[in-house]
């Protein structure tokens, strides 16, 4: 007879909870960290996507929509 089967941790709910609550509280930790990761990148991928799109726009719009253009043609909120 082994050592797990003489265990009585085995049997006592409390220690069962707690060796099955600890890797899914620390995978959904994980989850969360990377689901906040993931839309910080998609959400800087999007604005460089709009800021691409304004960068054709002519200056009178930009003005209009609350942008200007920069000295070196970059477009700037005002």
């Amino acid at each position: 007879m082994s050592l797990t089967h003489m265990s009585t941790d085995n049997l006592d709910e409390l220690a069962i909870w707690e060796r099955t609550y600890r890797p899914v509280g620390a995978t959904i930790a994980l989850v969360g960290a990377g689901r906040k990761r993931i839309s910080r990148l998609i959400a800087a991928i999007r604005y460089h996507a709009d800021m691409r799109r304004l960068a054709r726009v002519s200056d009178h719009i930009l003005q209009d929509i609350g942008f200007e253009r920069d000295w070196n043609g970059a477009v700037i909120p005002r």
